[in-house]
């Protein structure tokens, strides 16, 4: 039998005055049925009498409750509509978000405090990183190394569980800030996801793909190191074709080059000026090759280096054929046979014209003559040979992260011949090698120490009768930090230079700058380091007759002084200024 709803049983209880008066109805039909004799108060026949009263209070039960299902059913058709709708707006919203994040162009992915990144990221990050994120720790996506990668997981635990009073920005600072692998370099930044008790769930890393722009960066200043050089070429064009001309000739003539007991410290001296003035012409690859030569023939006796010279001419006279091309295109093809030039303005050669005129009517000697062609066409001015100079501590100080003002003129622009005075002024770029590498510091430091950021060197040139004979003086000022006489004088005894109770006063030490392979860097460099340079510039003062010397004032800065005989010519009679 089925269990009766109790709802129902309630109802014939209330009704016939019993839950079981269908028993009653049952025995009543069973007598009926058997022709037996039924009892006028059988409990059944009072209940026929309200039976048609329960069949509608049944009926309008059931009409209730098929009203109240058609209720809920109808509500239940509404619920689902609006959820279709909701989940339609859902999807509309994560449609949404998905152009934006891919037409931003760049990697968006999630990672929580675990720091595996979830399902949810950009197309453009499988691009950057070359696979899918999802399910992957952060640092292994980054390829970072095992310890970078353990600072990681710590510093995600210190920022999900906010053990610290940091910032999240400035606690995630500490991430890595850039993802580089093959050519690609990309920018990370990360964001923060927090729910609404403001309590950090997840990190948006944001990967911003700049190879393009670093590559169009590298580009633009490829560019302009070209026109950089090309300029410097072009208004040093003597001092780029002499450094052409005399670095394929020492290489030719190896032989010649290193015969006679000085010719061995004077190559070395010539190979390091080479490097020095094609690394002021922006001639990288030379200058790395002589670099690289200067350090295999380091400590060689002249046979040695001879040999190594001659493996090595053939790189040299490549990179030289490049730059020989580049002075080709500039300045034609002939320019070795045509030498060095100079453009004289035609009001200049009028004006020696007049000159040479009156000169003449006069009665002038042949020496006269001579002495005005010199002074006013083949002379330049002294300031004006020293331009490449100029440049060249702007470019080395920019190299290193120093700061230098414009290069300060003091004192009188007399003239010179550059036949003469050439290889002197050549030599000045280990001058401006030091300056800009042991000279002047670092511009945090000059401002601790109370300087200016931006170092001052100062070139002042003057004219000084010397027994009645005029001498040319060219003194370089720098305001650097002068000297470490303490450092100069371990470096002299570790060399066996001099004797480690030697009682020499500090201007003592210092006059050894200008011996060959002095120099207080422990190593070295396109630079400086070898303790060449100064020795170069000595050789070549030396070679006119002249006189260098050096005084430093700690703290303040050196100055170093060259006094040559003031001459116009190289002769026998060294005809005088």
């Amino acid at each position: 039998m089925v269990e009766r709803p109790r709802k129902l049983v309630r109802q014939i209880k209330r009704k016939f005055g019993t839950p079981d008066a269908d028993a009653g109805f049952l025995d009543l039909h069973r007598q009926l049925t058997d022709g037996e004799n039924v009892a006028p108060d059988h409990p059944a026949i009072a209940g026929l009498a309200g039976l048609s009263d329960f069949i509608d209070e049944v009926a309008e039960t059931y009409e209730h409750y098929d009203d109240t299902v058609k209720l809920h059913i109808r509500n239940a058709n509404i619920s689902s509509e609006e959820l279709n709708q909701a989940n339609g707006a859902l999807a509309q919203l994560n449609n949404s978000l998905s152009t934006i994040m891919e037409s931003l162009g760049e990697g968006l992915l999630f990672f929580g405090a675990d720091g595996i990144c979830s399902d949810v990221y950009s197309r453009a990050s499988k691009d950057i990183f070359g696979r899918s994120p999802a399910d992957i720790a952060i640092w292994e996506l980054l390829q970072l190394d095992a310890g970078d990668a353990s600072e990681m997981q710590t510093l995600l635990n210190i920022v999900f569980n906010a053990d610290t009073a940091m910032s999240f920005e400035d606690m995630m600072a500490l991430a890595p800030d850039r993802y580089s692998q093959g050519d690609k370099d990309i920018l990370l930044s990360y964001r923060p996801v927090t729910d609404s008790d403001g309590q950090l769930k997840a990190i948006v890393m944001v990967a911003m793909d700049r190879t393009r722009e670093s590559q169009a960066i590298k580009q633009a200043i490829q560019k302009e190191k070209e026109a950089s050089r090309i300029i410097r070429i072009s208004r040093n064009r003597n001092a780029f074709i002499r450094l052409i001309i005399n670095l394929r000739a020492l290489f030719d003539d190896l032989d010649g080059a290193l015969t006679g007991e000085a010719a061995l410290p004077q190559f070395k001296r010539d190979i390091h000026t080479f490097k020095g003035l094609a690394g002021s012409f922006y001639l990288t690859h030379l200058a790395d090759c002589l670099h690289n030569l200067e350090t295999r023939l380091a400590g060689q006796n002249r046979d040695r280096t001879l040999e190594i010279c001659r493996t090595e001419r053939e790189p040299v006279f490549r990179h030289l054929d490049q730059a020989s091309k580049t002075a080709a295109e500039l300045f034609g093809a002939a320019f070795e046979q045509r030498g060095t030039t100079r453009t004289i303005p035609a009001s200049q050669l009028a004006a020696f014209g007049t000159s040479l005129h009156e000169l003449v009517a006069g009665g002038a000697t042949a020496d006269q003559v001579q002495r005005l062609f010199l002074e006013q066409l083949a002379s330049v001015s002294i300031r004006e040979s020293l331009s490449g100079f100029t440049l060249q501590l702007q470019e080395l100080s920019d190299r290193v992260g120093k700061r230098l003002y414009p290069l300060r003129f003091e004192g009188q622009d007399c003239r010179i011949v550059m036949d003469i005075y050439g290889d002197v002024i050549q030599s000045l770029v280990h001058a401006g090698r030091n300056i800009v590498d042991h000279g002047i510091e670092d511009p945090n430091l000059r401002q601790q120490l109370g300087k200016d950021p931006a170092g001052q060197v100062t070139v002042t040139t003057a004219l000084e009768d010397r027994n009645g004979a005029e001498w040319l003086l060219l003194i370089i000022t720098d305001d650097g930090g002068g000297i470490d006489t303490e450092k100069l004088r371990k470096r002299l005894v570790e060399k066996g230079i001099i004797d480690a109770d030697a009682g020499l006063s500090d201007q003592e030490l210092i006059r050894y700058v200008f011996h060959d392979e002095v120099s207080t860097a422990r190593t070295s460099s396109q630079t400086s380091g070898r303790g060449i340079g100064m020795s170069a510039i000595k050789a070549a003062v030396e070679a006119l007759d002249g006189t260098v010397d050096m005084v430093s004032a700690p703290g303040k800065g050196c100055t170093l002084t060259l006094a040559m005989p003031y001459i116009w010519q190289h002769d026998s009679r060294l005809v005088p200024a």
